[in-house]
């Protein structure tokens, strides 16, 4: 292979002077070895906390619980949902899939997929006291400058005080996580199904 070649492949993730077959065969060994060390992390029973986008794919698309039942000891793991993300949900399936499901519908779905409880937010509590300080800060933005909102706030300080892991594919709200958990030097786990990641 021309030396031009062999820098270009390099800079795409091969190391100097391997093949192809090579490549595939690290690439797997690293796959294999990052899927140990996530069902290690999960060595006790696993509960989920759920934010509005990953209820509507689990509505919506079977293998989202599948993923979340591979990293779970148990084969039904239990998944809390607040109060305020199922009545996002309901409103989100309404004005942006057009598809109406009652909060009732949305709760029963999930209880027939997995262990499923509902959580009523008390507005007045310290908790929640703590995300509104989070989410008035305007500390995370998005790439469109929108910041995180008061749902996300909350949920990021109930996994953390509970010690639940926050499921989720929004990646202002991963990137909250990381930083929240360093400034109480308390981790926020954070898994993202859609990619197989966690972020700690």
């Amino acid at each position: 292979m021309p030396e031009k070649q062999t820098r270009k492949k390099a800079k795409d993730g091969f190391k100097k002077a391997e093949t192809l077959d090579e490549y595939y065969r690290r690439q797997e060994l690293l796959i294999e070895k990052e899927e140990k060390k996530q069902k290690i992390k999960v060595s006790q029973p696993a509960h989920f906390l759920v934010d509005t986008m990953i209820v509507h794919d689990i509505i919506n698309k079977k293998y989202v619980m599948e993923k979340l039942e591979n990293y779970a000891v148990e084969r039904n793991p239990t998944i809390f949902i607040l109060d305020r993300i199922v009545d996002e949900t309901h409103n989100m399936e309404i004005y942006e899939y057009s598809q109406e499901y009652s909060n009732e519908e949305i709760l029963s779905i999930l209880k027939g997929q997995c262990q499923a409880e509902l959580i009523k937010v008390n507005w007045n509590s310290k908790r929640a006291l703590r995300a509104r300080e989070i989410y008035e800060s305007k500390r995370y933005l998005n790439k469109d400058g929108i910041p995180l909102s008061k749902t996300d706030a909350v949920l990021l300080v109930w996994a953390q005080e509970n010690s639940w892991i926050l499921i989720t594919r929004d990646t202002t709200l991963i990137r909250a996580a990381k930083e929240e958990g360093k400034k109480a030097n308390k981790t926020i786990r954070v898994f993202n199904p859609f990619v197989s990641a966690w972020h700690d």
